[in-house]
């Protein structure tokens, strides 16, 4: 399917410039405005969420709509609130290349904790040569069993840097299906939940926000990962636990710390107990940051792919919730 022109309708830095290198044959548009006609021409959108949640009805006769973050609980809830479905398919920057970004930012939290750079990085500060505690009886992170809540491309691409160096991995996901072997298992539904969090070392989130994982690690959960006294990584959506769930498994020591990069309200809020909880490291919402070149890089695979009347990376079901 031939596609000559492609509307552009974003505020990230040079991302037309980006989208040029990577498809030097395909004519960009830049668009400023929701008044511009082009962005109602039968022709491809590139666009970020807060603009065309305003026009999303007025888009008639797109052949789809290609928006700038992985995010889409945002554009989920306007179009169910809305009850009108988008006229084309509408896919997220997601795929390999984002997956990847992620894996760096869940590797070095791993390395970074099981190897205890922040006492390191202490003892330099106070001049002092110590190799007590875990600078040097660490955990490598082939000696870990990690699970990975939501098995998508994000959770997948995670999974799979993690297991190339040695890890034990675990899959949650709502449904039954078949995954890859990289798994050792795979639990499903809330039932198997607990089964879950008993085994796992690092418990890594990466689940989107639905009806379904709203609340998931709440109520006391955690408490199946004591023996465990596991650490907690949080990329996906911070909804997935209450602010009080989580510093009560930090104080009954069902886990042992949290790293969070995504909180339900963002920024997080300065009264936040989270600031000053003891083992908790607050990052702002940076472990996979929406840069130009990705996002290009993810478009053209798409474009490809849609040129080729196959799947798109990334395709956003509206019944599932992401």
């Amino acid at each position: 399917m031939k596609v000559n022109v492609i509307s552009v309708y974003s505020k990230v830095p040079k991302l037309i410039n980006s989208l040029q290198s990577h498809l030097p044959s395909i004519k960009f548009k830049q668009i400023v405005s929701t008044n511009d006609k082009d962005l109602r021409q039968p022709n491809v959108l590139i666009i970020d969420v807060p603009v065309l949640l305003p026009i999303l009805n007025d888009i008639s006769n797109a052949k789809f709509i290609h928006i700038t973050r992985a995010g889409v609980d945002q554009l989920i809830n306007y179009v169910k609130q809305n009850g009108r479905l988008p006229c084309c398919p509408v896919v997220r920057y997601t795929g390999p290349i984002y997956a990847a970004l992620m894996a760096e930012y869940v590797i070095h939290r791993v390395v970074h904790y099981e190897r205890d750079f922040e006492r390191i990085r202490n003892n330099q500060q106070a001049k002092i040569w110590s190799l007590e505690g875990k600078v040097r009886a660490y955990r490598t992170v082939s000696d870990l069993k990690i699970g990975i809540l939501g098995v998508g491309y994000l959770g997948f691409g995670i999974a799979k840097i993690l297991h190339s160096l040695g890890a034990t991995i675990y899959a949650f996901r709502r449904s039954t299906g078949e995954l890859p072997d990289i798994y050792t298992s795979v639990f499903h539904g809330k039932d198997q939940l607990p089964e879950f969090l008993r085994i796992c070392d690092y418990i890594v989130s990466v689940l989107p926000e639905t009806e379904d994982t709203i609340g998931l690690l709440n109520n006391g959960v955690l408490e199946h990962c004591k023996d465990k006294n596991a650490v907690f990584i949080s990329v996906g959506r911070g909804s997935i636990i209450n602010e009080q769930e989580l510093i009560r498994a930090l104080k009954n020591n069902w886990l042992q710390a949290a790293f969070l990069d995504v909180f339900p309200t963002e920024p997080l809020p300065k009264d936040s107990a989270l600031w000053t909880t003891p083992n908790v490291t607050i990052t702002p919402h940076v472990a996979a940051y929406n840069r130009a070149q990705d996002i290009a890089k993810a478009f053209k695979m798409n474009l490809e792919l849609f040129q080729q009347r196959k799947p798109m990376i990334g395709l956003i079901d509206f019944e599932k919730g992401y």
